[in-house]
């Protein structure tokens, strides 16, 4: 996902991943779109990202088990494989509202 939306997401991401991930938390990107496999791997170096960014799976599954309507889509998952939340798309300050729900779920032992 290489447009502005994800431009605009994972930054706050990475951020999450450099501050959380002492606490447990792992940040994980998946493209969805095969013909920018590539692209992503460059665009994500070029970004400094430090978090994993699959690329090269199953796209058509991937939609279909995580009935993706929008990109970026984001999901707060516990340790135990259960989703927590969902964000479907992108929007301008949605980054405090997963950033508390991380908050949350760490401080209760996520």
């Amino acid at each position: 996902c290489i447009r502005d939306s994800c431009n605009a997401e994972l930054p706050h991401f990475q951020r999450f991943h450099d501050t959380y991930s002492p606490q447990g938390l792992a940040v994980v990107a998946i493209n969805v779109i095969p013909e920018q496999d590539a692209l992503v791997r460059d665009w994500s170096s070029e970004k400094g990202f430090t978090f994993p960014i699959l690329v090269g799976g199953d796209s058509g599954r991937l939609i279909e088990d995580y009935q993706l309507v929008a990109t970026p889509l984001s999901f707060l998952i516990d340790s135990n494989g259960q989703i927590l939340a969902r964000f479907d798309g992108y929007r301008s300050g949605q980054e405090t509202e997963i950033e508390e729900r991380i908050q949350e779920e760490l401080g209760a032992g996520g």
